[in-house]
């Protein structure tokens, strides 16, 4: 008789347990993953992430527990597919919010986003124009003759920036090339025209992810020379900027705010 009365004490602790462990959240049979971002006309057409599931962490490795609080305004949404057939659509939020929310077993549930999910997202976060802000300013570095060389870049509204490099040689200025920062088709470009080169046509390179927040990319691999332009926020007055291919034909310029 004890043990029978042990047996059901033991069985009720069990249950007790399990209806008191959050079930992990499955996504079962999906075989792809989709992340897109929203921009100021709204969600991206086109996802910046397709890629096989495997690639992705798995979800319960990007929740670090339930989330209390006031929603937070989504940053992007992950999309687990099987074929062409929703599974899951996740909406998450970074910078601050931290958080992740969706439609699972017919109730919202709202997860703080872990660290190695957070970082993660992170590397494909596009740039927009306001990323590049610090960017506004006069900026200072040298030729391979020692001459001093600037960028410019003004603030000129409508999600652009517009900036032009030029150096002065016997009290002469002489324009480089005219630049510009804008959002096109949801995506940031970065546009150069040079002088004497391609025509005077405009040479677009779009944003791509980034290694970290103080950096933006932008890649153009139809083009002859540069196909990447990376520029490196190093402290508030300091940047070094990336010139080349990818490859061995490149090279670095540290420039020094001046203004």
């Amino acid at each position: 008789m004890a043990s029978k009365f042990l047996w059901i004490a033991l069985m009720i602790l069990f249950l007790v347990a399990c209806g008191n462990k959050q079930p992990e959240l499955m996504v079962s049979g999906a075989d792809k993953v989709q992340i897109y971002f929203y921009n100021s006309n709204g969600l991206m057409d086109q996802p910046l992430v397709d890629t096989v599931i495997a690639a992705l962490p798995d979800i319960n490795e990007m929740i670090a527990g339930s989330k209390n609080g006031d929603e937070c305004t989504p940053t992007g949404v992950i999309k687990y597919l099987k074929g062409d057939s929703l599974l899951l659509s996740v909406d998450f939020s970074l910078q601050g919010c931290d958080e992740l929310s969706f439609i699972y077993h017919n109730k919202l549930s709202r997860k703080m986003l872990s660290e190695k999910g957070k970082a993660f997202l992170l590397k494909f976060m596009p740039a927009n124009i306001n990323d590049v802000a610090w960017l506004k300013g006069t900026w200072q570095s040298t030729d391979n003759s020692g001459r001093p060389v600037y960028e410019v870049w003004e603030d000129k509204g409508q999600n652009a920036l517009k900036g032009h490099s030029y150096s002065v040689y016997m009290g002469d200025t002489m324009i480089i090339e005219q630049l510009e920062l804008k959002q096109k088709d949801g995506v940031l470009h970065y546009v150069a025209t040079v002088n004497q080169q391609n025509n005077q046509r405009p040479i677009f390179f779009a944003a791509q992810p980034r290694p970290n927040m103080q950096s933006f990319i932008f890649a153009n691999p139809q083009h002859d020379f540069p196909k990447l332009i990376r520029y490196q926020k190093e402290t508030e007055d300091s940047l070094t900027a990336y010139i080349g291919d990818g490859m061995e034909n490149s090279f670095l310029i540290g420039m020094s705010r001046v203004k």
